[in-house]
């Protein structure tokens, strides 16, 4: 296996010289590449443009799990440079910046992700909303902190950094007074900030479908499936009892894995951590769908309680994985129908 390498790759990267980290990522990704078939294509001037052959998707896989070994090393002066990264100043490895797909590559492996997503997407299966809400609150209060953060995904479709490092609810100052302002309920209507990711690097524009522009550090709404507080008190939780760095992985990706098919799989088709996400936005959609003046589509709103910035819908196409059925669809709603929520969210978030 090519993982096999990553010790002897980190002792490589500890022991040399920063103006030797490109070198020694080039030569690891040749042999990555090599390990996987994967071939350039040529244009008439001999620079690489595609990839015949191989496993592209293999390789994005196999260099994040170079990158993330890289983000556990110890930083330093040396070995590192200083940025400001959600707010805050970190230090990065400069590793980094080489151990990289190229743009075509890139491209190579979004081509494979829509075509799966449009084959996926075609006959999506439906699940018992409600017994996966109360299976994630059960969870908010476990002794596993990997538990906690699984049902977290389900009820607020937060990343695993933003949970353990990042996320706040209700902003600060002026904008933790919007949701009161506007006479709606909060309990189940936060202002999410401390997002980690956007599908654009750095300080991304969103403009949604009133013409609003989001920034990726500006909070904004999102729905969660269960009561402010108790979401609330499981990221204190976890913030007091495994703190995690900025400047550090946050931990427990292995075993969140491990985690959510134990408590899921009875409940969720082919669930994964990342289809605890999908399960939220399908769960969303079903329930606040009808609920306004205004009904955007489906990949809309994805996009909008997700918080990505992309100027297409394809950021959204990866959180299809489910679809209620109407008769699924139609207990969730009735069932917070019961709680007032339905009539006090959009327009729209």
């Amino acid at each position: 296996m090519a993982i096999a390498r990553i010790e002897e790759f980190i002792s490589k990267i500890e022991e040399a010289n920063s103006d030797k980290y490109q070198q020694l990522c080039a030569i690891e990704l040749d042999y990555l590449r090599s390990c996987l078939g994967i071939k350039p294509v040529f244009n008439s001037e001999g620079y690489p443009i595609a990839v015949q052959g191989g496993s592209v998707s293999g390789l994005k896989k196999q260099v994040s799990l170079y990158r993330n070994a890289i983000r556990d090393v110890e930083l330093n002066d040396r070995n590192s440079d200083s940025t400001v990264k959600n707010g805050q100043r970190v230090r990065i490895h400069k590793a980094l910046r080489f151990l990289n797909l190229q743009d075509y590559e890139k491209d190579e492996v979004k081509q494979q992700r829509l075509a799966r997503d449009r084959k996926d997407k075609s006959d999506r299966p439906s699940f018992n909303a409600i017994a996966v809400i109360k299976k994630a609150e059960s969870l908010l209060t476990a002794k596993s902190y990997v538990a906690r953060l699984a049902g977290l995904y389900v009820l607020t479709g937060r990343r695993h950094g933003e949970l353990m490092q990042t996320a706040q609810f209700n902003g600060t100052g002026l904008s933790c007074n919007l949701l009161q302002r506007r006479n709606e309920d909060t309990s189940y209507h936060v202002l999410f900030s401390g997002q980690q990711k956007t599908t654009k690097k750095g300080l991304v524009k969103k403009q949604d479908i009133y013409g609003m522009v989001k920034h990726s550090d500006v909070p904004y709404k999102i729905p969660l499936l269960c009561e402010k507080e108790k979401a609330q008190n499981a990221i204190a939780w976890l913030r007091e009892y495994y703190p995690c760095p900025l400047d550090k992985r946050a931990k427990g990706s292995k075993e969140l894995g491990v985690k959510t098919k134990k408590e899921f799989s009875l409940l969720l088709p082919d669930v994964t951590p990342h289809k605890l996400r999908s399960a939220y936005c399908a769960m969303v959609w079903s329930i606040y769908r009808h609920s306004g003046t205004k009904n955007p589509t489906e990949d809309l709103v994805i996009d909008l309680i997700t918080g990505h910035s992309s100027d297409t819908t394809e950021s959204a196409q990866a959180y299809m994985d489910y679809e209620l059925d109407e008769s699924s669809a139609a207990s969730l709603r009735e069932w917070f129908n019961n709680k007032r929520l339905i009539q006090v969210a959009p327009e729209w978030l």
